[in-house]
């Protein structure tokens, strides 16, 4: 055996030797962080349980309830199609054979879904590679809607902007807020509590002294509409009554000058030019409602 070839046996060793210590250190971090296997997808149709379609939303997935997949947007009552884009759901080895669940977004409401295959419940199991139809049914979603008007300070003013009334789900009896939204130019609003039960629907404008109005629903399913609610004029302090005390600020505040002195402003009830005993009659007209 010539120098050459000793040599080059050497750097095998060396190779090999150095190739075996990597592997042993990798070892046990590959244990604990197994590599992913290619994804399974999935795609079909949303509807509700009483044979809507789910226009819009959000779908993720998950294996033994751990979250497995983006979020997948859709529109049109379909998440991905057969053709293109899928839902991809990442899982390992060990995941092989497990449930696959679902859940789906709606106006901020998260849904367990249950799982068909053209009318049929399935139950999806997670096998590395598949590219399943897997269509999903959801409760019907819930909105609470209604409009909200706004109190005029005089009557041949203008009509006030709608936009913007803050309206606040809260669970009933707390100060708890679950869903929110504000109401739109035309002082609409929808808003979708995250499940059925019992809330208190608060609505308030906290620019102007309006008073905030609060009305009691209860969510059993399907859409729950309120009747109209007018907030009116005169809660100056702002402690969700129009009383005695609204009417002792307006007063501290007469002769003040609306235009240089915020708070006179504020308590410049009808908007003229002053704050003066109109105002103090406009808030005593409201005090009780």
């Amino acid at each position: 055996m010539n120098r050459q070839t000793k040599v080059f046996q050497k750097w095998i060793l060396v190779l090999i030797s150095a190739a075996l210590c990597l592997l042993a250190l990798a070892g046990p971090a590959a244990a604990d962080d197994p590599l992913p296997l290619m994804p399974a997808q999935y795609y079909g149709s949303v509807w509700t349980t009483e044979g809507q379609t789910v226009e819009e939303g959000i779908v993720t997935a998950y294996i033994d309830g751990a979250l497995r997949s983006p979020e997948f947007d859709f529109t049109g009552g379909y998440y991905g199609d057969h053709d293109h884009k899928k839902l991809a759901v990442t899982g390992y080895s060990a995941d092989a054979g497990k449930t696959v669940t679902f859940k789906v977004e709606v106006n901020g409401c998260l849904y367990s879904a249950q799982t068909y295959y053209y009318g049929t419940p399935v139950t999806i199991k997670w096998y590395s590679g598949d590219v399943e139809q897997v269509d999903l049914k959801i409760p019907p979603p819930t909105a609470i809607k209604g409009k909200v008007l706004l109190e005029k300070a005089q009557s041949s003013d203008p009509d006030p902007s709608l936009a913007g009334v803050a309206v606040n789900v809260k669970t009933g009896g707390s100060e708890n807020i679950v869903a929110s939204t504000v109401t739109l130019a035309d002082g609409s609003y929808s808003v979708s509590p995250p499940s059925a039960g019992s809330y208190d629907v608060c609505f308030d404008r906290d620019d102007a002294s309006w008073k905030e109005e609060k009305r009691p629903v209860t969510v059993v399913s399907g859409d729950v509409i309120l009747p109209d609610v007018t907030l009116r004029l005169g809660d100056v302090n702002n402690d969700g009554e129009i009383d005695i005390f609204d009417l002792l600020w307006i007063a501290a505040r007469m002769g003040l000058d609306p235009d240089t002195d915020p708070e006179a402003m504020y308590a410049n009830i009808i908007k003229d030019e002053d704050v003066d005993i109109f105002d103090l009659l406009r808030v005593a007209q409201n005090m009780g409602l």
